[in-house]
């Protein structure tokens, strides 16, 4: 019997839903347990629902895929490689949950964008290192450069948070997420 592709059987594409809107709900309990305070509990929790619903995704698609080159091993660089996608999905998520309509919320809804930021660029580093720099497709500089470069200017818009208005810091980190992808796009043309 021959099974229908991933892409075009219905069960695939359901349960890849399904995988998605738990990976949502990942990142909204997670977003939330970020603006009540870290509870060790909760963020222990919040782990292990991660680890099985990633652990759970990677077995399942590798249970239908014979490409040698798709299998992805639970302990190995690739599961780290997600694992950091999925870290980076959640800092977008909660980037995009800590716009603030008001005025009132503008100290928080400033720290909560530099911290989201911030973390992504921290995540970019890794994510860079372990797929171009560790993989051997790039030397540390070219393939660390434009994150490490972002991450550090996003440090100094954090340094400068409490002197500078919600409008200016938002601002500058719109300039420091331009300034990355056009050095990120010059490296992939070098790569090319």
């Amino acid at each position: 019997m021959n099974e229908a592709t991933f892409s075009s059987s219905p069960r695939h594409i359901f349960v890849s839903m399904l995988f998605a809107l738990a990976v949502g709900k990942l990142a909204q309990s997670g977003n939330e347990i970020l603006s009540a305070g870290f509870i060790v509990e909760s963020v222990l929790q919040w782990l292990l629902a991660l680890f099985v619903v990633l652990a759970s995704w990677v077995d399942w698609t590798n249970s239908f895929t014979n490409e040698v080159q798709v299998k992805i091993k639970i302990v190995s660089k690739e599961f780290i490689i997600l694992l950091l996608d999925v870290f980076i999905l959640f800092s977008y998520f909660h980037l995009i949950t800590s716009i603030s309509i008001s005025s009132v919320n503008e100290t928080v809804a400033k720290n909560s964008q530099v911290v989201s930021i911030v973390a992504i660029f921290v995540l970019y580093v890794a994510w860079d290192y372990l797929f171009y720099v560790h993989s051997g497709t790039m030397d540390k500089i070219n393939g660390l450069l434009p994150p490490v470069v972002a991450l550090l200017l996003s440090l100094l818009v954090a340094y400068q948070i409490e002197k500078w208005s919600g409008i200016v810091i938002t601002a500058s980190l719109f300039g420091i997420v331009i300034l990355f992808r056009v050095m990120h796009a010059s490296r992939s043309k070098k790569i090319s």
